[in-house]
């Protein structure tokens, strides 16, 4: 049993047999081999293909039928042999003429196939099909369908049914069949060729006349004027771009450089309060072996410059100045890396301030209370120029009064369970220093107050660091060791100081005051809440799991 493929070829698959199949593709091969740099080889090898595929529907219009050895050498022998094919136009006419006197030189024995023609055509291309179809002049099938539209008035719906249902020859192959030619490689080769010169002409006549002229000229115009919008508009947009430039680094470089080496004219609102300060204020309260101008120097060349230079190139694209040298450009870089050595040596001799740690603990058992509950409020501050209002860096706040800083901490209370029978007060206090040493006596140094009266423990909102000293990260924490059954009202104000109080609710801080909470063995648990017992053998993990 023979075997059988399916191809597409023309818009149209086909079945085929497997050895008929390997014959047209060697007699395609050949022609695409033939045709190769030919122009308009595309179009012409497509319409090719479409030749075929008419043939093959003529000789197999079933779909289930399946093309032979004899229906493809058939098709073969009408579409031409590549080898005859010659481009010589005396040789092509000469075999022309021989095929017409083999029929007899009459066209109307062909087979003609009715197509529209939209190479002639006036509307649709109906007549011109038409008169293709019967070798007769379109002009007469014209006049017939004025006559019928004056005379009867059908002409109008005759021409529309024949526009819908007559398909338009587009391919060569099928402007072949309408005009009653055989439908080989020569004539779609000619066919096709004849378009692209016809095409090639009329678009030379075009050219020439005015109305291309016009067209032309009037594209230049538009397409000049829109190059000058588009220059002028990218200018525009430059320069403000430079404007900009200008503002922000001259504003930058001014604001600093006055931030820098002004008195205390500048005032700063913060808070609400409007308090004077300087940046020479600030380093004041850092510990720093050199002198202030060193430092402001630093930081001139390290932020200044490149502020400055943006304004400089602002202005240089405003007023469209060029530079023949780049001495100016150069001796800004060189200044900058200065700087910004400068600064990294004043930074590293500002951390060695603070490479060493120390932590010093004091603890206080409470005095018998009245009651179970302790009761912890916010006291009153007692230093009449305290205010958190001011410049606050690192829970610090840093407070001018009477033309001399001074340093407040603000501490942090939290509460944890104790595994004895009395509350207690535990005090951590913290510091930095050059070393240990220094540390520790930065640590001593720190001032905190707290008072307790009876059940009533009330802590300061701050500590106080020294006059005249510096800040070291001076740091209090405070801890209330609760036992187990023991209980703690956090006062309203609190919320200032609390830090992290971990209860078995998951609450925030800010949540917890003004409330009653009460440590058991799983932690804390606000007042009138179950808890839920441990087992006996609740292991430890599970444990951390509940907490």
């Amino acid at each position: 049993m023979k075997k059988s493929i399916r191809i597409h070829i023309g818009g149209y698959f086909f079945n085929i047999d497997e050895e008929a199949y390997k014959i047209l593709e060697i007699w395609l091969k050949k022609v695409q081999l033939i045709l190769t740099g030919k122009e308009s080889y595309k179009e012409i090898i497509e319409d090719i293909e479409s030749g075929i595929a008419e043939h093959f529907r003529d000789t197999a219009p079933d779909e289930t039928a399946c093309l032979s050895i004899d229906d493809v050498e058939k098709t073969i022998k009408i579409m031409g042999y590549p080898e005859d094919f010659d481009d010589n136009e005396e040789k092509t006419a000469a075999k022309e003429v021989e095929e017409r006197f083999a029929e007899g030189f009459d066209d109307t024995k062909r087979h003609r196939r009715l197509f529209r023609n939209p190479d002639e055509r006036l509307l649709g291309g109906v007549c011109s099909g038409l008169g293709n179809y019967f070798n007769i002049d379109p002009v007469i099938f014209r006049l017939i369908f004025i006559v019928a539209l004056i005379f009867w008035g059908s002409g109008t719906l005759i021409y529309i049914i024949l526009w819908i249902v007559t398909p338009e020859a587009k391919t060569a192959a099928q402007k072949l069949e309408m005009k009653g030619q055989r439908v080989n490689i020569s004539n779609i080769e000619k066919n096709v060729r004849q378009e692209f010169q016809a095409v090639r002409k009329g678009f030379s006549r075009w050219t020439k006349t005015d109305q291309y002229s016009n067209l032309t000229n009037g594209l230049e115009s538009i397409l000049f004027a829109l190059v000058k919008i588009i220059k002028i508009a990218l200018r525009v947009i430059v320069i403000t771009l430079g404007a900009l430039m200008i503002f922000l680094g001259i504003t930058v470089f001014l604001t600093f450089v006055v931030g820098l080496f002004a008195g205390d004219f500048l005032p700063v609102n913060h808070n609400g309060n409007n308090i004077n300060f300087t940046i020479r204020d600030i380093f004041e309260v850092l510990p720093m072996n050199l002198s202030y101008f060193t430092v402001a120097l630093a930081l001139l060349l390290t932020i200044g410059i490149p502020f400055f230079m943006i304004a400089y190139s602002g202005f240089r694209i405003v007023f469209n100045v060029k530079r023949k040298f780049k001495i100016f450009e150069f001796s800004a870089l060189g200044l900058w890396i200065i700087g910004i050595g400068a600064s990294l040596y004043i930074a590293f001799q500002t951390l060695t301030h603070y490479k060493q740690n120390y932590a010093d603990t004091k603890s206080y058992v409470l005095d018998s209370t009245a009651s179970d509950t302790v009761y912890v409020e916010l006291a009153k501050k007692y230093d009449p120029d305290f205010d958190f209002s001011d410049i606050d860096f690192n829970a610090f706040n840093v407070n001018k009064s009477v033309g001399e800083w001074k340093l407040y901490g603000r501490p942090k209370l939290t509460i944890e369970r104790s595994f004895d029978k009395n509350i207690s007060v535990k005090f951590r206090y913290k510091s930095s220093g050059q070393t240990r040493e220094m540390a520790a006596e930065k640590c001593k140094a720190i001032n905190y107050n707290w008072t307790q009266k009876d059940s009533l423990l009330s802590f300061f909102p701050y500590f106080i660091i020294p006059s005249k000293e510096k800040f070291y990260n001076q740091k209090v924490e405070t801890v209330i060791m609760l036992p187990v059954g023991k209980a703690v009202h956090l006062g309203e104000l609190t919320e200032q100081i609390i830090w992290d109080i971990p209860n078995i609710e998951n609450e925030w801080d800010g949540d917890m005051v003004g409330k009653t909470w009460i440590m058991t063995e799983n932690g804390l648990t606000q007042a009138g809440t179950k808890v839920k017992k441990k087992s006996k053998h609740q292991t430890d993990s599970e444990e951390d799991e509940d907490d």
